[in-house]
């Protein structure tokens, strides 16, 4: 029995030994679970030689089309690399940027995309050595908006960083040479996606891709990615698209039609489009839209959505997310006109927008439902700094619109002549907490499903945009009328007064009201005094008046007509009174 107890002890003795070399060599303790990635097929340049997998990676194809096939199949980069082609994905493949980055050599790439994703194949991008301290990459983006990895050499540019890997260098593919593309012209100078593809961007970058210009000028979309038609996709939980430039549309992103675009996470960034949507850009009803977090910010277009731009699409759907700072002429953040059946805007925070013509915040020339969300601080140059209506809008829930501005003006939601107008707030009422600011232009906002605007809450839901009108409800409708304006006018001391200094339900003209300076008393000279509409102007050194049409309710104080000194008289003399020599 001793025996076999001290066999037992030596047993147990030898396993404790083999877990402590065991959690020596590994750093994981006995115990802790032991989770083990692997690292997929190896990609690295050695020298000027690209290899994949230990053996030389041969370029296949044609002249016009030269490729470098990835099969099915894990890879991870383990330098950065310098492809003479574009990657041609031909199966179901993980790329691990792991820091690393694919840099398209500008002498040997042209006119072509830096990855294309093949009929029916599937990449899925992540990065492992996204959070590393040795993977943070210094870039900025040049004067012409295109994005640059490493330092500037103009001091007056801003150095920003991103971490992990990056895909850069790439032109755009000519769309006859990839299927799912039906126009001319170039598109997908990062990435771009054939019939039935599919990407799935966890991790890494999309940098300083540019679509150059065709000869014609056609085509040239999508910057960063284009999706094509027939069932293609782009699912993006992680990564960012920044600094990428198309000279046509879609300066991040370029959907086609027969697609589809969900965001769950990530952000797009200073992206440029020489033509519409700097973010994003779409014009197919069959294209399939859903953001439910992530970022769009900082993305300029020339001309209409700066952040996204939506010709035709169904459904769209925002569920989450940010819409900040972006620019263009019309639609500053979000620009939506064509033929959708259903935009449908849930919880969405657009901000700090800005348009130089039309809808800063959003342009909207079809049918919305605003069912919640943060519509604040956009701007435009001449009208709707928050939403610009050129359709209808159903509103809903909880929404904030407000702090919207043109120039120094209040404009949260406005739109075009009353007949192309609608706005109806639907059943279960609104709930924001703050009112929302609306322009006479709209001329009527129907609450006859809901009934929840009464005469208590109407100032608490709604505000009016002009103060030179006021809303009032009748027949669960909220409508507007020109708000009758007071002048209220106090001072004047020392003076006889013509005239009312109070006058009240106001839609015109003031009476004129004269302040004339009693006998031994004067008006000093002043600057005219300028109160919405209504100015004080002094005459003469005894006479003041005060007239104007007001644009709001005036409130002003009149100088005091004060006593005649001395050194307050100028005398002229009436002679010559110069003693003169007669000889």
């Amino acid at each position: 029995m001793k025996q076999k107890r001290k066999h037992g002890r030596k047993i147990i003795c030898y396993m404790l030994t083999l877990a402590m070399v065991f959690s020596m060599l590994t750093g994981i303790m006995p115990g802790t679970s032991l989770i083990v990635k692997a690292a997929g097929t190896a990609i690295i340049m050695e020298g000027e030689t690209l290899k994949k997998g230990g053996s030389e990676w041969s370029v296949t194809g044609t002249e016009w089309q030269r490729l470098l096939l990835l099969e099915d199949g894990n890879y991870q980069l383990q330098s950065d690399i310098y492809p003479i082609a574009s990657i041609k994905v031909t199966g179901d493949v993980t790329i691990d940027l792991n820091g690393y980055g694919i840099i398209a050599n500008y002498n040997k790439v042209q006119n072509t995309s830096v990855i294309t994703i093949g009929d029916n194949a599937s990449l899925t991008l992540i990065d492992s050595r996204a959070e590393s301290d040795d993977a943070v990459h210094n870039y900025y983006i040049d004067a012409d908006g295109l994005g640059h990895v490493g330092e500037p050499t103009d001091n007056t540019l801003e150095t920003k960083t991103f971490n992990g890997g990056y895909i850069t260098g790439g032109q755009g593919a000519y769309c006859n040479n990839v299927s799912g593309f039906i126009y001319s012209g170039k598109a997908g100078a990062g990435i771009i996606i054939s019939s039935g593809g599919k990407l799935d961007m966890q991790g890494g970058t999309i940098i300083g891709n540019k679509v150059s210009e065709t000869s014609d000028g056609s085509g040239d979309e999508g910057g960063g990615v284009a999706v094509g038609n027939g069932g293609a996709s782009f699912i993006m939980s992680g990564g960012s698209i920044i600094g990428n430039q198309s000279k046509g549309s879609g300066g991040g992103i370029y959907l086609t039609s027969n697609c589809t675009f969900k965001m769950t996470g990530g952000t797009i960034a200073y992206n440029t489009a020489g033509r519409e949507g700097g973010g994003i850009y779409f014009n197919s009803n069959t294209v399939n839209f859903e953001m439910t977090n992530g970022k769009i910010c900082n993305n300029k277009a020339t001309k209409n959505g700066g952040g996204l731009c939506f010709g035709n699409g169904e459904p769209i759907v925002f569920n989450g997310g940010e819409i900040s700072g972006n620019e263009a002429e019309k639609g500053g953040g979000m620009y939506l006109i064509g033929q959708n059946d259903t935009v449908e805007i849930n919880n969405i925070s657009i901000t700090g927008n800005a348009a130089t013509q039309y809808g800063g915040g959003i342009y909207n020339g079809e049918t919305i439902y605003l069912n919640g969300g943060n519509i604040t601080g956009n701007t435009a140059g001449v009208s709707g700094g928050g939403i610009y209506i050129n359709g209808f809008i159903y509103l809903k829930g909880s929404i904030e619109i407000n702090q919207n501005k043109v120039d120094d003006r209040n404009s949260n939601l406005t739109g075009t002549s009353p007949s192309n107008i609608r706005v109806f707030i639907q059943d279960g009422g609104l709930t924001n907490t703050q009112p929302i600011g609306i322009d006479p232009s709209i001329n009527r906002i129907s609450d006859s499903v809901s009934k929840s605007i009464t005469e208590d809450n109407l100032n608490q839901v709604f505000s009016c945009d002009d103060p030179a009108y006021e809303i009032y409800l009748i027949y669960n409708s909220i409508n507007f009328r020109e708000k009758p304006m007071s002048v209220t006018l106090s001072g004047g001391n020392n003076a006889t007064i013509t005239g009312s200094t109070s006058q009240t339900n106001l839609t015109d003209a003031m009476a004129t009201v004269t302040y004339t300076a009693n006998d031994g008393y004067y008006f000093a000279p002043f600057e005219d005094i300028v109160v919405n509409g209504v100015t004080a102007k002094r005459i003469s050194s005894t006479k003041v008046t005060v007239s104007g049409t007001p644009s709001a309710d005036v409130t002003m104080t009149i100088p005091d007509a004060v006593e005649k000194t001395t050194s307050s008289v100028t005398t002229e003399p009436t002679a010559d009174t110069t003693l003169k020599y007669d000889s």
